[in-house]
């Protein structure tokens, strides 16, 4: 159950910086990264603008997917203290 969560948590941060580039490079007219950068990276994407809304929908429901599985696993895997509290480590 670990590794699934490790790895949702893996999933969940590579999909959010693909996410965070994709979405840079969609202005390629005026404002955005891609003018900033002479328009060079929707060529390495592909020109069409259709295609690269729906690759960043796709992301996009990977990102949310993995963030509330990591989220479900990871209450359902809380560590339980020997007195019963919720809490991984007490501070006192």
């Amino acid at each position: 159950m670990e590794f699934i969560v490790g790895l949702l948590a893996v999933i969940a941060v590579a999909s959010s910086i693909l996410l965070t580039v994709v979405i840079l490079l969609q202005e390629p007219k005026g404002g955005g990264l891609a003018a900033a950068l002479g328009g060079s990276g929707m060529e390495a994407i592909g020109v069409n603008t259709g295609s690269v809304n729906k690759f960043t929908s796709i992301v996009a429901a990977v990102w949310v997917a993995a963030c509330l599985l990591h989220a479900v696993l990871m209450d359902s895997t809380t560590i339980v203290a020997p007195n019963g509290a919720n809490t991984p480590a007490d501070t006192e």
